[in-house]
């Protein structure tokens, strides 16, 4: 990990010689919760940032090729309720890189029908959801991959069969664009998106790269550890990644902010306007980006979440372009650790 920061924070030397009875409780009551490490412990919706998880399923279990054409409506119905697009009109016909590029929701709506949820919360776990990357520090969590257990267990109606406990379409559906009750952390979804960009691999992230003794020398290089490798073909994988350059490079979209900042869109990206607090049209949103770069040799991975962000390609992902003009100006005094 070369970066990990959580806003608000709070000043760390009020423990230094003991914080005050006044001091803990303004830090503890505060709504906005500085205590709380966001980047490894705070648990959100992915939303539209799934989608290459969706992706991947359906193509690796050949349920959708690279040339395959799904219509993007502006919403579908399944089992009786309306399920919409985040455009009011259809985008027409589309393969699935292009559906990455414009997120189309509906078109994800059909391939998570397609792959069923078992599959789904098959190559999302392989990926790393619902799992904790233990870094070298406390409070890490996994996030969520809901199932059909879990949708029983957590439904508070003491009969297991009423029709509120039962898993349906709609709950397939709103977990491929990476809704329903689905969470992961800042962390997972940066693992994640290096998963993406290095060919499959899941990698155990680290706090520590190496250790120096007070002469300089070098005592301590921590090894890439592999976790687990998504299993997916690299020819299905290059289609994910290329519907991830294509939304990084759509002219008057997500390509503005690298022009502004001067950063080439090299790479690959996807934003995501995750819905949270419960059920409707009209729901309050964070903002997600996630990127890598460069395109054709990766050796950076980011993700970007900004809490109560309304719309992520004006809040999420002009930090991430930020932060890649910064660490292209400063790439000679960092020692990152290369993706394999």
């Amino acid at each position: 990990v070369l970066a990990m920061v959580s806003i608000p924070g709070y000043d760390t030397n009020l423990f230094t010689h003991g914080i005050s009875r006044a001091d803990y409780a303004r830090l503890t009551t505060d709504p906005n919760r500085p205590l709380l490490n966001r980047a490894i412990a705070g648990q959100y919706a992915p939303g539209s940032t799934f989608k290459m998880v969706t992706a991947t399923a359906g193509l690796q279990e050949g349920l959708i090729r690279p040339d395959t054409l799904l219509s993007c409506p502006s919403y579908l119905s399944y089992g009786g309720w309306v399920y919409h697009n985040w455009a009011s009109y259809s985008l027409g016909y589309m393969n699935v890189a292009k559906a990455l590029a414009v997120s189309c929701d509906t078109f994800f709506y059909q391939v998570a029908a397609r792959v069923g949820d078992v599959t789904l919360a098959r190559y999302a776990r392989a990926y790393g959801f619902g799992t904790a990357k233990h870094i070298e520090m406390p409070g890490v969590q996994p996030g969520l991959v809901p199932d059909r257990i879990w949708k029983q267990l957590s439904c508070g109606v003491p009969d297991l069969n009423s029709d509120l406990c039962r898993w349906t379409l709609g709950d397939t559906v709103t977990f491929g664009i990476g809704q329903s009750a689905l969470l992961t952390t800042p962390l997972n979804q940066a693992v994640y998106v290096a998963a993406i960009a290095n060919g499959g691999k899941v990698l155990q992230p680290t706090l520590v790269h190496m250790i120096r003794d007070a002469a300089g020398h070098v005592i301590f290089i921590q090894k890439t550890q592999v976790i687990n490798t998504v299993p997916v073909s690299p020819g299905n994988l290059a289609v994910v990644r290329e519907g991830m350059r294509e939304e990084i490079n759509w002219p008057y979209h997500m390509n503005y902010w690298f022009v502004h900042a001067g950063v080439p869109a090299d790479g690959g990206g996807k934003t995501g306007t995750a819905q949270w607090g419960g059920s409707g049209l009209d729901l309050p949103t964070h903002a997600w980006f996630v990127f890598f770069a460069p395109f054709a040799q990766p050796y950076v991975a980011m993700s970007i979440f900004v809490e109560r962000g309304e719309l992520s390609e004006v809040e999420a992902a002009p930090i991430g372009v930020d932060i890649m003009r910064y660490f292209r100006g400063h790439r000679s005094a960092i020692e990152p650790a290369i993706l394999p």
